[in-house]
């Protein structure tokens, strides 16, 4: 055999020991609010969150759907999160230590939003005349507190894992809903940018870990920034405006906006873990969402809003014992023909 062909073997070889593990996944949890629980919020009726689209259209396993005897009420067996949960609540009413006792391959965190919007709605009219009304003071370090409680029960802590991964997304900026954009104009100017300050102070903390523990980690904000630029967004020749982006409490994000965040979390997974959940085509998602989309089939672009966090490369036992016994076959095949 020529020297081009034992070269071009060696650079397999060399290729797929670079191949990060991947780990096997099938069974998901859920930690959060109402973003993520399946229940209908207060005054909105026909609620498709991005968990009803990861389950029913692209197969995630958040568990059996069925009737609970808690708080998760009707809701898949492994979906704790709850309608008005803050991070605190999160941790009195045990989300995180029934979670971890279903032993899930991988977790998702989603909170925070809502213990800024009760703050807001206490305090941010007293924000111009009390620095301790701040809520980048005053709120911010609990919800750190609370989300490294959360995840250190359900993953372990760095030296001592329990062998479930976490997908942390980022908290959005609850300056973007509608309902509070309508009384900005009471507050004082300062209030938007003081709030924001304290969801990204919470969203670098909580990267920080992802980073450190090698988690997934999903912009949220950023992909909010986006889709929330003007007064209108435009997917596949539908241009839906601002407030449609939202269900009709102005609150809670709509069902084009909970499909977007479908495909931000399996398309992470599937990077992440080379898992291969399908995608929701604009197409899909508009139809569903009452719109009447151009013909086709094309995808928002989630990418810029996942964040890895891969380890260095580590090939899976059963990657080198492929390329050993490939090697070893070609090795007889050529003493065969020598033969």
């Amino acid at each position: 055999m020529s020297r081009v062909f034992y070269f071009s073997l060696a650079f397999l070889g060399l290729f797929l020991l670079s191949l990060p593990a991947q780990a096997q996944i099938s069974t998901l949890g859920v930690l959060g609010d109402s973003i993520s629980d399946l229940e209908n919020p207060p005054d909105v009726s026909n609620y498709h969150p991005w968990t009803r689209w990861a389950s029913e259209s692209s197969g995630v396993n958040f568990g059996t759907y069925d009737s609970w005897p808690d708080f998760r009420h009707t809701d898949y067996e492994y979906n704790y999160a709850h309608g008005g949960a803050t991070t605190s609540s999160m941790i009195s009413e045990g989300q995180h230590t029934l979670l971890a006792a279903e032993g899930v391959d991988v977790a998702s965190y989603l909170n925070g939003a809502n213990d800024l919007a009760y703050w807001f709605e206490d305090h941010a009219f007293w924000i111009l005349f009390q620095d301790n009304k701040d809520p980048r003071t005053y709120v911010t370090p609990t919800m750190i507190a609370n989300f490294n409680t959360a995840v250190e029960t359900v993953a372990g802590t760095a030296a001592n894992p329990t062998g479930t991964d976490m997908v942390i997304w980022g908290c959005p900026d609850i300056m973007k809903m509608p309902k509070i954009k309508e009384v900005l104009w009471l507050t004082y100017w300062g209030t938007t940018s003081k709030y924001r300050g304290a969801a990204v102070n919470y969203n670098n903390a909580m990267q920080d870990v992802a980073e450190d523990r090698h988690w997934l980690y999903l912009d949220t904000m950023g992909m909010e920034d986006v889709l929330c630029a003007g007064s209108s967004f435009s997917l596949a020749g539908v241009t839906i405006s601002y407030n449609n982006l939202f269900y009709n409490d102005k609150i809670h994000p709509g069902k084009v906006f909970t499909g977007l965040m479908s495909n931000l979390f399996t398309r992470g997974l599937n990077l992440k873990y080379g898992t291969s959940y399908p995608l929701l085509s604009d197409q899909t998602i508009l139809t569903a969402a009452g719109y009447s989309p151009a013909p086709g089939e094309t995808y928002f672009n989630v990418d810029p809003y996942i964040i890895l966090n891969n380890p260095g490369a580590v090939p899976e036992p059963a990657c080198i014992s492929l390329l050993l016994a490939g090697l070893t076959g070609m090795s007889m095949a050529r003493k065969r023909k020598r033969a």
